[in-house]
């Protein structure tokens, strides 16, 4: 009886370290499959607009996005956005350092929670705003529609 229990000990004691030290390779993972370019759009009630948006992550961290909302009397607004991202612990970070091609001090720090990703779909959840943000990976010549 007692070697089952050091057996079954033995196996959930791996089965930990197994989980624990594969979750910094979760991270890697994470980060090569959000690398391209991707498309979303959706109505925002905090901005009470339809956004669009197409982001770019390059390997390297660096972004640029370009933004597209309108407004409820059809007012059409476009801003472009660069700046640098990364994942740590499973969390999505951008540091934006420019904004429609000017450099912004201090820097603008979003932080979102990944809810979900496939290879033809990402969806973050923004930690501050709640907002979520859908988007369908897209090749790097897509345009907006």
């Amino acid at each position: 009886m007692q070697m089952h229990k050091s057996i079954y000990f033995i196996i959930g004691f791996l089965f930990t370290i197994n989980g624990c030290s594969t979750f910094q390779l979760n991270d890697k993972g994470l980060k090569e499959r959000v690398v391209g370019c991707w498309y979303g759009e959706s109505f925002q009630p905090v901005f009470e607009n339809v956004s669009a948006w197409l982001i770019r992550r390059d390997t390297n961290g660096n972004f640029s996005i370009e933004f597209r909302s309108v407004d409820s009397s059809g007012e059409v607004g476009i801003q472009s956005e660069s700046g640098t991202w990364e994942i740590k612990s499973g969390i999505y970070s951008t540091v934006t350092t420019g904004v429609a091609g000017q450099k912004v001090s201090p820097p603008y720090i979003d932080v979102y929670t990944i809810q979900s990703l496939s290879a033809k779909k990402l969806t973050l959840i923004h930690d501050e705003t709640k907002l979520k943000f859908e988007s369908k990976r897209v090749g790097c010549d897509y345009h907006m529609p």
